[in-house]
C-alpha cells in the first residue's frame, strides 16, 4: 500500500529560509520548521514530497523564486522526487451547500462557485515562478541523465476542484 504524512503549519509556506509573518503562521519558527521537515524527509528516505501552499500570497516577495529553488534543489540532491501543486482556485460562499443546491436544481455546480478566470489572472505571476523554477530542476536533472528527478508541475481545474455530480451536471 502507498502511505503518506503530511508536514503543513497555517499560513507557513514550505520553503527553505523562508519566515512567514501571518499571525496564524510560525512567524520567526517557520525556518526552523521547514528544516526539520527536510531532515524528517532525510532520515525516513521519503520517495516523493508534495509542495502546496496559497503560492500567490508568497510570490510578491523578491525571495520567493530564490528560496522555492532551494528546496526544490536540496530535496533533488537527496534523490527525492519532488511535485509542485500550483494554487488551486478559491471558491466563495458556502461551497458545499451551494453545489448541493445547484445540483438538486439541475444546474451547473460551477457557474457561482468558482472564479476561474480571476483565479487566472490573480496566480499568472507567481505560475511562471514556479514554471521557471521547475524547468531549470529539470534541465539539471536531463543534463545528469537522472530522468527518476524530474520535478512535476502539478494544475488544477475547477472542474478538477469539484468532482464530477451524477447526471453529467459539470
Amino acid at each position: 500500500g502507498i502511505r503518506g504524512v503530511q508536514a503543513t503549519w497555517s499560513a507557513t509556506a514550505p520553503l527553505l529560509k523562508w519566515t512567514s509573518n501571518d499571525p496564524f503562521s510560525l512567524r520567526g519558527l517557520s525556518p526552523a520548521w521547514n528544516q526539520a521537515v527536510i531532515d524528517y524527509v532525510e532520515r525516513h528516505r521519503i520517495q516523493l514530497v508534495i509542495l502546496a501552499a496559497v503560492w500567490s500570497t508568497y510570490s510578491p516577495n523578491p525571495d520567493f523564486e530564490q528560496m522555492l529553488q532551494a528546496t526544490v534543489t536540496k530535496l533533488t540532491k537527496l534523490g527525492v522526487s519532488v511535485a509542485i501543486i500550483l494554487d488551486v482556485p478559491k471558491f466563495e460562499g458556502l461551497t458545499p451547500r451551494v453545489i448541493a443546491m445547484r445540483a438538486w436544481q439541475s444546474k451547473s455546480t460551477l457557474d457561482t462557485t468558482s472564479p476561474i478566470e480571476p483565479h487566472r489572472l490573480i496566480n499568472r505571476h507567481c505560475d511562471e515562478i514556479i514554471k521557471k523554477v521547475v524547468d531549470k530542476s529539470n534541465k539539471k536533472a536531463k543534463r545528469k541523465n537522472n530522468y527518476k528527478m524530474l520535478t512535476k508541475l502539478f494544475w488544477f481545474s475547477a472542474r478538477d476542484v469539484v468532482p464530477p455530480l451524477k447526471g453529467g451536471l459539470l
